[in-house]
């Protein structure tokens, strides 16, 4: 989970997500940030979308854009694959992670805070959208009213 990836240079090799075995009962695996900040967001956006699929007339999907710029983004990808590679690894005897160094590592372990931060932000931008919605309520084609939608 170090992105200096100094198994490299201890094994000569080179490692992926993939668990490569390098001596008898003993393999390596090089978590690929990217690749699970990729899958958080993927997965995210779903979510949202789900969530808020009565919205697609607001025109708020451009809003999921700002989830790449969410703070913690690496951090949570992190324990994504932390959780991952625990909950694959049941058969073995021992697990041995190599963290960053101690800066990185606080921030993985301030997470918690920050999600905290994140979320009063977004409620924030939750309130917008219910605003807008409350304009759109009101509009009136002529003698129609369109009446508004209880949504909870």
């Amino acid at each position: 989970m170090d992105p200096a990836h100094n198994q490299r240079d201890i094994f000569e090799q080179a490692f992926s997500e993939t668990p490569t075995p390098v001596r008898p009962h003993l393999s390596v695996k090089e978590v690929d940030v990217d690749y699970w900040v990729a899958s958080y967001l993927k997965d995210a956006e779903k979510q949202l979308k789900h969530a808020y699929r009565y919205q697609t007339a607001f025109n708020i999907h451009s809003t999921y854009k700002i989830l790449k710029y969410s703070p913690g983004v690496e951090e949570y990808a992190l324990l994504l694959a932390f959780e991952h590679i625990l909950s694959h690894s049941q058969d073995m005897d021992q697990v041995l992670f190599d963290m960053p160094p101690t800066a990185l590592t606080l921030r993985f372990f301030y997470l918690p805070c920050v999600t905290l931060i994140w979320l009063q932000e977004l409620l924030k931008l939750r309130k917008q959208i219910y605003a807008k919605k409350e304009i759109v309520s009101k509009i009136k084609f002529g003698n129609l009213v369109i009446k508004k939608a209880q949504v909870n």
